[in-house]
């Protein structure tokens, strides 16, 4: 492989292209539907090129693959990125033909035609006059393929053979099962890559003072404080919004102080958007705040910060940004790391944790499995301290994560206040009042609590919910999160005007950590012991 001409018109395969190709290769001669975990940025275009390129010349008539990728955007990506590795030194005639399947691109002649996932059943209808059937399906960004209009495309466009590619081979939620591959043949990970310097580390910035502004005011704060700069300004920066109006609005917050911002997203013609972040990459903007548009499968390594003002429970959805910021610059090798912005803690929250991922410290040995509160007592206490530290984080992480899917099913309003200092102060007295009930009301009546709206979550969440309130070290920000997620649950149930006694969903889905439910658990029936 390391000598195959195809890479050498390009560029040199990395490791990751051989072994892979490799693994991937016996996986098909198997049956099976290799799945390729690869990390964003490794340069998986390079791979999917060669692929397409080995599957229009086994299939003995340079009609043999189709590439399918979430965007037009990366259609057309993937398709200048064919062409030019189509065409070798000396050769007579390109190695095969691109084509483009969407819009008004209607080249599926093509050896290897790349499509979008909106446009794969015209493509399937297009082929099935002829009976057309493709020797290999690549699946590009497979983490986000697998809703019912694709796979239902998928199974009637019959690929003989079939290949994904992802940085997050995992699941977050129904829409984002990976259903479609038997197996994930090949792992690239975020470490090797940065060990082999394909990508650079990254450095991930808190807000952590102990004030309560809205995120607005956060961002800006961190990025004065953080962010590069070039010639006193603020230099090469990207920042999210949740919405077209909220990207338009923050950049003109950004104008009236004095940052020359603008707003990219999907109403602006694609020109448009290309003018104003080349804009960026050569300095006439200071920062670009964009709408879903920047952050997967555009290929930014001159970007030097990326803020995560918009909050997101999908960990799919975080890893694709946090990689626009992770490639090397090849036009300036003085970039040593990417900067990320998380006034939310995000990276945190939903289990991106840097220095795990890049290896860089070994997870504490689980220890002994205890069961029982008369086991955990006999634990050392430095153990049991241990213990109750990593279960607390679980658990903080965990409600925030559940905080965000209620956001997500309007369950709760969403936050404006970043995280701060004071998430971590104890609970206030107020505040387990509105958890748990107790005291009386101003009309002498005695406050009910909130605690049993938990009904309405599955099982799993409720008892984790109980195992929380129940065990010492509750923060004030643990809390707040926890009375806004039921408060929120028990006024969707009474908008259903179903009675407290009676079964109800809220519909909410955020798996509870078994580990971190079991031990506060014990330490919770440890401290009634104590205190009898």
């Amino acid at each position: 492989m390391a000598r195959d001409p195809f890479f050498l018109a390009w560029r040199e395969p990395r490791r990751w292209h051989c072994e892979s190709m490799t693994a991937t290769l016996e996986a098909l001669r198997r049956g099976a539907s290799p799945l390729l975990a690869v990390t964003t940025g490794a340069g998986k275009t390079d791979w999917t090129c060669h692929a397409a390129w080995l599957a229009a010349v086994e299939s003995g008539g340079y009609h043999g693959a189709v590439i399918l990728v979430p965007t037009e955007a990366l259609v057309e990506q993937t398709y200048e990125a064919l062409v030019r590795r189509a065409t070798v030194d000396g050769a007579r005639a390109p190695l095969f033909s691109a084509g483009r399947w969407y819009g008004r691109r209607k080249e599926a002649g093509a050896d290897v035609v790349v499509c979008c996932y909106p446009s794969l059943p015209a493509l399937v209808a297009e082929w099935a006059v002829t009976d057309r059937k493709p020797h290999l399906l690549i699946v590009d960004e497979a983490h986000g393929s697998e809703a019912e209009t694709v796979r239902a495309a998928v199974a009637s466009l019959g690929p003989r053979r079939m290949v994904g590619l992802t940085a997050t081979p995992y699941r977050s939620g129904a829409g984002e099962r990976l259903g479609l591959f038997s197996e994930v043949a090949y792992a690239y990970s975020y470490a090797e890559a940065v060990a082999e310097g394909v990508l650079v580390p990254r450095r991930i910035e808190l807000w952590e003072r102990d004030e309560a502004v809205d995120v607005d005011e956060a961002a800006w704060r961190m990025m004065e404080q953080h962010a590069p700069r070039r010639e006193g300004r603020l230099w090469r920066t990207v920042v999210d919004a949740d919405s077209i109006d909220d990207a338009e609005g923050y950049a003109r917050q950004l104008l009236g102080r004095g940052v020359r911002a603008a707003a990219v997203h999907s109403q602006m013609p694609r020109a448009a958007v290309d003018a104003r972040v080349e804009e960026l990459r050569v300095h006439d903007l200071d920062v670009v705040v964009h709408c879903n548009l920047l952050s997967e499968g555009v290929d930014l390594p001159w970007l030097r910060c990326y803020a995560l003002r918009n909050r997101t429970a999908s960990r799919n959805r975080l890893v694709q940004r946090v990689g626009r910021v992770l490639r090397p610059d090849p036009g300036d090798p003085l970039k040593t790391h990417g900067l990320i912005l998380d006034p939310w803690n995000l990276c945190r929250t939903v289990g991106l944790d840097h220095d795990a991922e890049l290896g860089e410290s070994e997870p504490a040995a689980p220890g002994e499995v205890v069961r029982d509160v008369r086991a955990w007592e006999r634990l050392p206490p430095a153990e049991r301290e241990r213990r109750m530290v990593e279960a607390l984080l679980d658990a903080e992480r965990w409600v925030a994560r559940l905080r965000l899917a209620c956001e997500e099913l309007g369950l709760c309003r969403p936050a404006r206040i970043p995280p701060g200092m004071w998430r971590r102060k104890p609970v206030t007295a107020a505040q387990m009042g509105r958890l748990v009930g107790g005291g009386q009301r101003a009309d002498g009546s005695t406050r009910k609590g909130l605690t049993w709206a938990a009904r309405s979550l599955p099982e799993s969440e409720r008892g984790m919910v109980r195992a929380i309130l129940g065990a010492p070290g509750l923060t004030s920000g643990v809390a707040s999160d926890l009375i806004d997620i039921l408060s929120g649950v028990a006024e969707a149930r009474r908008r259903s005007g179903v009675a407290r006694d009676r079964h109800w969903s809220a519909g909410v889905e955020c798996e509870a950590p078994d580990g971190a439910q079991q031990v506060l658990t014990l330490a919770a029936r440890a401290a009634v012991r104590e205190g009898a």
